[in-house]
Formats: structure tokens, C-alpha cells, sequence
């Protein structure tokens, strides 16, 4: 709803210029509503959200259907015949079968005759026969009615009958308009002139154009750089984002009469504000929450184009399957690889390769949602500077004043031909307005690892028991000399045979990628450091803006100028030769040329009825 209220925006919420089209309608499930009912409670959501005076049409599609039968029969008309190949035929007509069997089963229930119809026709397919022609026409019948495109062809016809005038004939007819109002002009004053009968006046008013022409350009330029600075002052106070200087700010250009300014100091809020909700904090939703690549594509289709949302999607899914090999350090997300495994080493360059990847697309998309945003604003944008705009024509229109030249209305002529030159100066933004920080690092580190064993010998103490024998004397009075073996520890060298580890310096290759929450943060951060490159580019736009419309002006000035002079110049000889006649012919001609205006007005009025 709020990208429709944008886009009803342009139409000035007008619904016989708008057709609300629900499509998919073919995935409704048995628990949904009833389709009318929900249609209804859908008009009755989009009349109160986008303020509509009436309820809009909103026409249930289902394009799939269309498709296939569209692609069956081919791009001749029915009354033809159809150059699509069997082979073709059969391909599609089989896909529709398939896919809206749904479609099929809930427009033939209660119609026996065209149920059984369907019935022959997909058996015949599967014997190798597919629709003639004939049956071709039928199919195609039946898809443009249950599709929903017979309805939709018939809207926009009757809103071509209703309000065709105004969405084809004024269009149509705006340049023709334009052209001629220049013309009128131009006419006028050459009238004018040539009703000047006296040469005295026809010399003073050639005097006065040229010093009109030596003034002409000084003012422009003067005018121009007031303008500049006055543009460049309010952009360095919005810079600041302080709240009391804004709202001076904002004061300061409604008292200046700048209706509608306010919506371009708004802008970058708004973008701020609306990239935030709509692409970061769902993308950094969608890795906490696991979700699909699909279920990305989907939310960012409703914010961007679809090759954008595509583009992010596959990088999401990519980064996201590769982030399963990774440690969760912090912020950060941590994985090494050994500096010899080349093919590890490719894997990792291609890790880092899709993370970049996804900032870059995400750049992308955040820059076709901030011009998009900006450009819904379009309108109210062209009527704020349209304000500054039209107090620029109204100093510069100083310069083309003279009383003495009250006839020769050169004000009127250039206006009228300014306004046909000037076109629209469409906002775009550069390519690289968001620089995203991927804080992404890679560092080469190197650890002493075991890398196998070692056999070595080493000589070792041991002790091991030695018997000896020893004599003793026993008894108390006669001594007998006895023996008796004893046991005592001697120390000896030995050789044994060990196993150690053996250790290397192992060179490593660490990436660490910013954690989904990271991701979020950096992405903020791109958007806030384009705030101040925005508001550069809306005093750009803005400035160039008036200095196309000072530059025109001025090239009409001049034009005009040098015919008005050319044109005193012949009067000067008309007046000295036959000035009578030429001042008949005039007098009729201004009678003509004041019937031509009245059919133009009266042809524009028709045009808008």
C-alpha cells in the first residue's frame, strides 16, 4: 500500500486513470475467502489508504494461463493461422494442463459439456495429438475469459470511451498547443509593430531592445548566482541536521513564497528511513531466520526491480550456504586454511568473493531504491522548485520590462517560449552514491603443528638387584663363620629405542567475514555517509535546474530580441515605401490570426471534456 500511494500520487488520485491488477490469484487455497470478497474488501482497503473519492476497479489475473495459451497459438491474429510447430504446441498446451489444472477444474464445475471438453483435449495430448487449430481458437477463448484478460481489455477500453480526451487527445495535442501559443506571441508582437506609423517610435523602441540586450546578460548572471547561493545555504544548514535549523530553514522558504520545498528538505529522510525498512533490515532478518533465497526474491520484487532482487537473492543464497563452514567469532564469522591447499585457498577466495559480491548487488539495490523513492517524489519535487523556479522567471522578467516598449510585449513571447523548451530534469543518482565497508580481512599467520613422529635412542640409567655372598659369624660362645646371600642395587646404562612428534611451522590463511548483524550495521553506515553525498546531489539537481531554465531564458531573450530588432528594422523601410497598405493587410491579418486563437482555446477546452 505505501508504494501505491506513491505511484496514485502522479495521478492526483484520479481512478479513471488507474486499474488495480491481483495477480496470482490461482494460489488461493480452499481456506480463502470467496474471490468476490475478497476483491471487495480489497477496493474498500485501497479506497481509505490512498484516500480514492470512489472505489477502484481491481481485476483478479492469473497471467500463467494466459501464457501458455497465448504461446500455443502464437503471435498471429485468430482469424489467421497459427505458426506455432506441433512440437511447440504440444510443450505449452501440456504446461497449462499441468500448472492450471486448478484454473481448468474450478470454471468447468457445474458446465459438464465444457469439463468433458477439456477432458478430450488432454487425453488426445497424451496420445500424441495436440489441439488443431479450431481447438486451439476454443482454448485460447476460454484462457482470456478465465484469466481475467477479457476483463482487463474491457476496462481499459471503457476508460479509453470515458476519458479518452484526456488520456489520448490532450496529450497528443500539448505540443501542438505550446508550439502555437509561441507562435501567437510572436504573431502579436509583429502586429504590433507593424502598427507603429511613425519612425521616431520605431527608433526609440529599437534603442531601448538594445539596451535591453546589454543588460540582459549581466542580470541573468547576477540573478543566477543569488539563486546558487541561496540554494547552497539551505543545503549546508539541512547538512547539520539540527532540528531548530531545519525548521528555520523551512520557514525561511514559505515566507519566501517556496510552496512545497519542505517535501525536497524531507528527501533524505525519507530515503534513510525507507532503505532501512525495506532492504536492510529485511536482508539482515533473512540470515537470522534461515530463510530461502526464494522467499528474498519475493519481498525484494516488491521494492525493487526484479533482475535486482534476483541478483541479491542468489548472492544471499550463495553467501549464506558458504557461511555454514565458518566459526561464529563475534561479530565476525572466522575460518583458516592451510596456505599450500590450493584448492582450500580457491574456496576461500570464492567465499570471499561471493560476500563481496552480495554488498555490491546490495549496493545496487539500495541506489535503485533511493532514485526510485526520490523520483516517486517527482512531482512534488518539480512543484517545489517550480516555486523557485517561478521566482527566478519573475527577476529575470525585470529585465525585458520597459514602459516605452508597452507594445512590443517581449515579456509574453519569451515566457511562452521558455516554457515549451524546458523539459523535465529527471533525478538520477550516481552509480557508486552508498560505498558499503565490507570489513572483510584475511591475514596470513603461521603455527608450529605436529606434523608425524621421529624413531631416536636414548641412553638410560637403570638399576637392577645384584646377589652377592657374604660370611658372618654365629653363635654367642663359640663363633662359627657361616655364609649367606644378600641382594643389592646396582646402576647400569641402557639404550632404548623412543617415538617423539615432530613439529613444523604451518602458514595459515585466516578470513573473517562480518556477521549478518555486522552486515546490518555497515549497511546503515553506507547510508549514512551518502546523506551528505544526497544532499549534494538535490543542490546539484536543484542548481542545474535553474541554470538551464536562467540559460534558456536568456537564449530566448536573445532570439527574440535580435527578430524584434529585425523586424523594427523593416518596419523603418515599410513606413518609408507603401505603409498604408501594409497596414491594411495587417489589420485583416490580426482578424484571422485572433479566429485561429479562439479554435485553439476552444480545441483544448474540447480536448479535457
Amino acid at each position: 500500500m505505501g508504494e501505491l500511494k506513491r505511484v496514485v500520487e502522479y495521478f492526483q488520485g484520479r481512478t479513471d486513470w488507474m486499474i488495480f491488477i491481483l495477480n496470482r490469484v490461482d494460489n488461493r487455497g480452499a481456506d480463502d475467502l470467496p474471490l468476490e470478497v475478497r476483491l471487495e474488501q480489497l477496493k474498500k482497503e485501497i479506497q481509505q489508504e490512498l484516500y480514492l473519492p470512489e472505489l477502484p476497479d481491481v481485476i483478479p489475473f492469473n497471467a500463467r494461463l494466459l501464457y501458455y495459451a497465448q504461446c500455443a497459438w502464437g503471435a498471429t491474429a485468430l482469424r489467421s493461422e497459427s505458426t506455432v510447430s506441433s512440437v511447440e504446441r504440444t510443450k505449452f498446451i501440456k504446461a497449462l494442463f499441468e500448472d492450471c489444472a486448478k484454473v481448468i477444474k474450478q470454471n468447468t464445475d457445474g458446465d459438464l459439456t465444457v469439463k468433458n471438453w477439456f477432458r478430450e483435449r488432454e487425453d488426445n495430448l497424451e496420445l500424441g495429438n495436440p489441439p488443431d487449430d479450431y481447438q486451439m481458437r476454443r482454448i485460447r477463448f476460454y484462457a482470456l475469459k478465465w484469466s481475467g484478460g477479457e476483463a482487463l481489455w474491457s476496462c481499459i477500453n471503457n476508460r479509453i470511451k470515458e476519458s479518452f480526451s484526456e488520456l489520448v487527445i490532450l496529450p497528443a495535442l500539448l505540443d501542438v498547443f505550446n508550439n502555437f501559443d509561441v507562435l501567437d506571441a510572436s504573431l502579436n508582437n509583429l502586429i504590433e509593430i507593424r502598427k507603429i506609423d511613425n519612425q521616431e517610435q520605431v527608433k526609440t523602441a529599437r534603442e531601448k531592445i538594445t539596451k535591453i540586450r546589454q543588460d540582459l546578460q549581466k542580470n541573468v548572471k547576477r540573478i543566477g548566482k543569488d539563486f546558487q547561493k541561496e540554494v547552497e545555504e539551505y543545503i549546508e544548514g539541512l547538512k547539520t541536521d539540527d532540528p531548530k535549523i531545519r525548521i528555520k530553514i523551512k520557514q525561511d522558504a514559505e515566507k519566501k513564497g517556496y510552496q512545497g520545498f519542505s517535501l525536497i528538505f524531507d528527501a533524505v529522510a525519507e530515503v534513510e528511513g525507507d532503505l532501512t525498512k525495506c532492504l536492510i533490515v529485511p536482508m539482515r532478518d533473512a540470515f537470522g531466520n534461515n530463510e530461502s533465497a526464494y522467499n528474498i526474491e519475493e519481498k525484494l520484487k516488491e521494492v525493487i526491480n526484479p533482475g535486482l532482487a534476483k541478483d541479491i537473492a542468489k548472492s544471499y543464497d550463495n553467501v549464506s550456504r558458504r557461511l555454514e563452514k565458518f566459526e561464529n567469532k563475534s561479530d565476525a564469522f572466522y575460518r583458516k586454511v592451510r596456505a599450500d591447499d590450493e584448492s582450500e585457498i580457491k574456496e576461500l577466495e570464492h567465499d570471499e568473493k561471493y560476500v563481496r559480491l552480495l554488498y555490491h548487488t546490495m549496493r545496487q539495490g539500495m541506489k535503485a531504491r533511493a532514485e526510485f523513492t526520490l523520483q516517486t517524489k517527482a512531482k512534488q519535487f518539480e512543484e517545489g522548485l517550480q516555486s523557485l523556479v517561478n521566482d527566478q522567471l519573475k527577476r529575470l522578467k525585470v529585465c525585458l520590462s520597459e514602459k516605452e516598449l508597452a507594445a512590443i510585449n517581449l515579456e509574453e513571447f519569451v515566457i511562452k517560449d521558455l516554457r515549451k523548451k524546458l523539459a523535465k530534469n529527471v533525478l538520477t543518482l550516481p552509480e557508486k552514491l552508498f560505498e558499503l565497508p565490507d570489513n572483510i580481512q584475511q591475514n596470513r599467520t603461521q603455527e608450529s603443528e605436529v606434523v608425524g613422529t621421529e624413531t631416536y635412542y636414548e641412553n638410560v640409567t637403570k638399576t637392577r638387584n645384584e646377589t652377592y655372598t657374604e660370611e658372618y659369624k654365629s653363635g654367642s660362645c663359640l663363633k662359627q663363620t657361616k655364609t649367606r646371600t644378600r641382594s643389592r642395587p646396582v646402576e647400569y646404562t641402557d639404550t632404548e629405542e623412543r617415538t617423539r612428534d615432530v613439529y613444523e611451522d604451518i602458514e595459515y590463511i585466516e578470513l573473517f567475514l562480518p556477521s549478518p548483524k555486522l552486515m546490518g550495521e555497515q549497511w546503515l553506515s553506507g547510508v549514512e555517509k551518502g546523506k551528505d553525498s544526497l544532499w549534494d546531489i538535490l543542490r546539484n539537481w536543484i542548481i542545474n535546474r535553474l541554470d538551464y531554465v536562467s540559460n534558456l531564458f536568456e537564449e530566448s531573450a536573445i532570439d527574440i530580441i535580435n527578430s524584434a530588432e529585425r523586424t523594427l528594422d523593416e518596419q523603418l523601410r515599410l513606413i518609408e515605401l507603401n505603409f498604408e497598405e501594409q497596414k491594411q493587410f495587417w489589420d485583416s491579418f490580426e482578424v484571422e490570426k485572433n479566429l485561429i486563437t479562439e479554435a485553439r482555446k476552444k480545441l483544448e477546452n474540447n480536448s479535457r471534456d
